[in-house]
């Protein structure tokens, strides 16, 4: 097919064409592409929104390798149109990924609309590609797609911010398979280390204060000083505030050492451990773990985390610590049950504050 260069009269006989018999849409494809390619300079906005809705339309029609070409063609031109460019990094992955691998057209604002709105395999290509920007990697961070997060720490010329790196290691806490990659950064703020520290594997820990020997042994340190040991001194006091405090600092402080402290009978650990968790003051935390309603416990238990099956361990040593009487009726295990079925964490927070207050 052929094109009168520079006259826009063949977007309107191209256009009918594609209204036709699908046999030409091939054609008719590359000929709406190129003339967008060579000519789009020359076109009034109205125009392009023509050629670019003709390539939507035929799309679906047109077979893969001609919209591959395309793509390749354009992956490396600075110069090509920005309408073109973005239907193609819309389309399949096989199509888009030359264009979210290579093209220069793209601004990190396209980036991160098409990690939003993109599948999981557009988001590992634009992971991939040199020198993203903070605000795309902050995009990419946010994916549900873990191997788009694992390509994303992997990719060392990557820009990732401070709150970036946040996001990623608490999403790490939670999934083994990004911590290897985290580590690895060499990018990693200072500060976060001691946080991963308290709770990678040991072969992670030994790479961990390797690479960072003052910040380990900082940590190790510090709970070595105040930390609770079995058969020792209970920690109390001023003592009981500050390991409570470098436990958050590091994200150490979870439900699972508030039951190892409880074990230990370090009950001034325990309270401020569990006020802390909970944003609440610890003598408030204490009328609601002592009192005589055993649902503020429950409560408690809940919004922490803490599972019905270990509430009764936590009800019964806590009270027994704190030599406070631990009785529960038929009714009161009705209740708790409750709570733990039908109440949300967030929920339970909300009315163990409020009826604390």
């Amino acid at each position: 097919m052929s094109l009168r260069q520079g006259n826009s009269s063949d977007l309107s006989l191209l256009a009918e064409a594609a209204s036709g018999p699908k046999t030409r849409f091939d054609d008719i494809y590359l000929a709406v592409a190129t003339l967008l390619e060579r000519q789009s300079g020359s076109f009034a906005e109205t125009e392009r929104g023509l050629a670019t809705d003709i390539l939507k339309r035929l799309s679906k029609d047109v077979e893969m390798e001609i919209r591959i070409g395309v793509a390749q063609r354009l992956a490396d031109n600075p110069a090509a149109p920005l309408e073109l460019i973005l239907l193609l990094a819309d389309d399949s992955i096989e199509v888009a990924r030359p264009i979210l691998a290579r093209s220069q057209v793209l601004s990190d604002v396209n980036l991160v609309q098409i990690v939003q709105t993109g599948s999981g395999d557009h988001q590992v290509v634009i992971a991939e590609r040199p020198e993203i920007g903070q605000t795309v990697s902050a995009a990419l961070a946010r994916s549900a797609c873990e191997a788009a997060l694992i390509a994303l720490l992997r990719n060392k010329t990557a820009k990732v911010g401070r709150d970036t790196f946040e996001h990623l290691s608490e999403r790490a806490r939670r999934s083994s398979a990004l911590q290897a990659p985290l580590i690895e950064r060499a990018d990693l703020p200072n500060e976060l280390v001691q946080r991963l520290y308290v709770w990678v594997s040991a072969a992670l820990k030994t790479a961990l204060a390797q690479r960072y020997p003052e910040a380990a042994r900082g940590l190790a340190s510090a709970i070595e000083e105040t930390g609770p040991q079995s058969g020792e001194t209970p920690v109390t006091g001023v003592n009981a505030r500050k390991l409570v405090e470098k436990l958050y600092a590091s994200g150490q402080l979870r439900a699972s050492l508030l039951i190892k402290v409880l074990h230990q009978g370090q009950m001034e650990l325990f309270d401020y451990a569990f006020a802390t968790l909970l944003h609440m003051d610890v003598e408030t935390m204490r009328k609601a773990l002592y009192g005589n309603n055993p649902m503020m416990v429950a409560l408690a238990c809940r919004a922490a985390g803490i599972d019905r099956s270990v509430f009764q361990t936590v009800f019964n040593l806590s009270r027994h610590h704190r030599r406070v009487a631990a009785k529960l009726s038929d009714t009161d295990q009705s209740q708790i049950g409750l709570i733990f079925s039908q109440v949300k964490k967030g929920e339970a927070l909300d009315k163990l504050k409020s009826a604390a207050a």
